[in-house]
């Protein structure tokens, strides 16, 4: 079925922006399906604890698997600092230090000085965050560079209340001042859970287009851990920068 007799027939069916997500996402991945691309997954562990009414201490900790989940890809650990500036505003200055291991006997290393600002916009149906975030990476063996990365996310309710059960969508850009274009496009679609109220449990699919065509693409599937150390944490379910 052609996605034109797709989309005609589905406009007699109301559609939610998830599902209309999903669509996009298919067509993405049906279009990519010819190209070189790479299978991984990706295991997110984070934290917050409350320090004042305004900051909160944040912390996180990586694992990736790529090569079709068969080779360590990297690991990373990250501290940084959550500043409420305002009612939907947040600044995240952090420090990430990651290591890379892509083939055996062959690693790099790279620490990353970043800074995001994150709006979540007042629309009452969904809940909806632009965010905004630039870093100076100091590479192993490799050009120093800068890098910026608007992001945007839409998330709403899935089911009863009591399951506690959100899905979203979201795109990411990557900005390099080295290359002097836009290199990355990562397109998220995912589920959260509240398990407890400290505790949240995120499942997503990503894919990653190279917009250089220097890389291959990959489809990414995601497991995330956000706990809060305070139970009365401003804010239990922040989210920190994925490098």
């Amino acid at each position: 079925m052609t996605p034109s007799i797709l989309l005609q027939r589905s406009s007699a069916i109301p559609l939610s922006p998830f599902a209309l997500a999903g669509l996009v996402l298919a067509l993405i991945c049906s279009r990519a399906a010819c190209a070189e691309s790479d299978n991984q997954l990706w295991s997110e562990l984070k934290l917050t604890e409350k320090w004042t009414d305004r900051f909160d201490l944040i912390a996180g900790g990586a694992f990736r698997l790529g090569q079709d989940f068969s080779h360590h890809d990297n690991t990373s650990g990250l501290l940084g600092l959550n500043v409420h500036a305002a009612e939907h505003i947040t600044l995240t200055p952090s420090y990430q230090f990651i290591s890379r291991d892509p083939v055996d006997d062959v690693r790099s290393y790279e620490s990353r000085f970043g800074l995001v600002a994150s709006f979540r916009l007042p629309v009452q149906r969904f809940e909806t965050t632009l965010s905004t975030g630039i870093e100076y990476r100091l590479r192993h063996e490799q050009t120093d560079s800068w890098r910026f990365r608007p992001r945007l996310k839409i998330k709403h309710a899935a089911g009863p209340k009591k399951w506690g059960l959100a899905a979203y969508a979201a795109d990411e850009l990557f900005y390099e001042t080295g290359a002097d274009t836009w290199t990355r496009n990562r397109l998220f679609v995912g589920i959260e859970k509240q398990m407890r109220r400290n505790w949240v449990l995120e499942v997503y699919y990503c894919r990653q287009q190279d917009l250089r065509g220097g890389s291959p693409d990959l489809n990414i599937i995601g497991i995330s851990m956000r706990l809060s150390l305070d139970h009365s944490a401003s804010d239990p379910s922040v989210e920190l920068p994925v490098q």
